[in-house]
């Protein structure tokens, strides 16, 4: 760490709310941050750090947490201590897996694992009942728990170009889900249950080899924009379907 933000941590201690080190270079995280126990927004974003440390369960006030960038693979099983977290970015990182107790972080809001190689999450996770955005595009995702449903407060949920070979029908039982994006994956049809996604207002399905849609699509009468792009539906027979839906927005 910057001698220029070491002497800060260490004059402010406990004191310190909000700590930002992007673009540092950082390998790995220096002790002298364990002192910043009241941390409650960390930026540690594009460094090249390869192991958190099991102290940062310290941080039990911290509510932000920006990791995007870095070059670890796992997070530490203390990780799951962090109890009031409510944001957590992971993007572009080698995180593998998420530790098997991942939903104690019950607080958790936002969770970004966007390009990480993650092919499944662990069961526990349906017990993020806080979890309003999930964010794995580009990840290796190939299956989602069964109990993926009880994320009943999930409203922003991207799945688009990651290994998933059928639609989750678990997805169809979200009732405030607001925006779907499963696009360049290789999902060839979409289940009749996606007509219960009635809080739905922006649905993006291109790049998939659908060649036709449920009618019960036409349930979805707060849908807003439609993205269908790159399939193989018929653009004319399509729009003529979806005529009864008052879309702002449709891109076939």
């Amino acid at each position: 760490m910057e001698a220029s933000n070491l002497r800060s941590a260490k004059k402010a201690g406990e004191d310190l709310k909000a700590l930002y080190l992007d673009h540092k270079k950082y390998k790995s995280l220096s002790n002298k941050i364990k002192e910043c126990i009241h941390l409650e927004i960390l930026y540690l974003q594009h460094n090249k750090i390869e192991e958190l440390p099991n102290w940062i369960s310290n941080f039990t006030h911290l509510k932000e947490l920006y990791l995007g960038g870095n070059s670890f693979t796992s997070l530490p099983l203390s990780f799951c201590l962090l109890s009031e977290l409510k944001i957590l970015t992971c993007s572009g990182t080698r995180l593998q897996e998420l530790p098997k107790k991942f939903g104690s972080l019950e607080s958790l809001e936002i969770l970004t694992l966007e390009d990480c190689p993650i092919k499944s999450l662990p069961d526990s996770f349906s017990n993020l009942s806080n979890l309003k955005k999930l964010d794995m595009t580009l990840s290796d995702l190939k299956s989602i728990p069964r109990d993926f449903n009880r994320l009943e407060k999930l409203e922003d949920l991207s799945f688009s170009m990651t290994e998933l070979e059928a639609f989750p029908i678990k997805i169809c039982e979200l009732p405030n889900l607001r925006s779907l994006s499963i696009s360049s994956s290789n999902i060839n049809s979409i289940p009749k249950e996606i007509g219960k996604l009635t809080s739905l207002t922006k649905l993006t399905l291109s790049g998939c080899p659908i060649s036709s849609l449920p009618k019960s699509i036409l349930h979805l009468k707060n849908l807003d924009s439609l993205a269908l792009y790159k399939t193989k539906l018929e653009p004319i027979k399509t729009k003529d379907f979806l005529s009864p839906l008052n879309l702002r927005t449709i891109i076939i």
